[in-house]
């Protein structure tokens, strides 16, 4: 960090002016107002199902969000830091998330999150899904038939 330069190399700073607007730096085609540019969503897609969005800010407002897609059952757990993981829960439902890395489901059943599954004291895991963290209007420019969850 030290280039001889008065610049902060620091972690962020760099795009800090431009992440402080919602101005873009180049054109994009496609523009969907329900959310600011530059809005973080976490993004899946399927084959079954049209793409689905969720905002970062949603989220962090509902830690732990239960969905079905399709014939496909879902749960995106944010935890503390507002990382986002989705994960197929095979029709388990879920009763408390400690944001931290205990899930309680609605049979009292208390699964370990790790990096690529939930995993139960039975044995059973359930897997992670593939993700992307993206800002919306990338995401929208790239799946403009995506549902969004706000």
């Amino acid at each position: 960090l030290k280039t001889g330069h008065r610049r902060d190399y620091g972690e962020g700073v760099a795009y800090q002016q431009y992440f402080a607007t919602d101005e873009l730096m180049f054109n994009t085609s496609l523009v969907d107002q329900r959310l600011p540019n530059k809005a973080e969503v976490l993004g899946l897609v399927f084959v079954d199902t049209p793409p689905l969005a969720i905002s970062a800010r949603h989220a962090s407002d509902n830690p732990l969000i239960q969905r079905k897609l399709g014939d496909r059952d879902i749960v995106v757990v944010t935890d503390r830091s507002g990382a986002m993981r989705a994960f197929e829960t095979q029709g388990r439902s879920f009763a408390k998330w400690d944001q931290d890395r205990t899930l309680v489901d609605t049979e009292g059943q208390a699964l370990t999150l790790h990096e690529d599954r939930l995993a139960g004291s039975d044995g059973k895991t359930l897997a992670r899904l593939p993700s992307h963290s993206a800002f919306w209007f990338g995401w929208y420019g790239a799946y403009p038939t995506t549902m969004l969850v706000d």
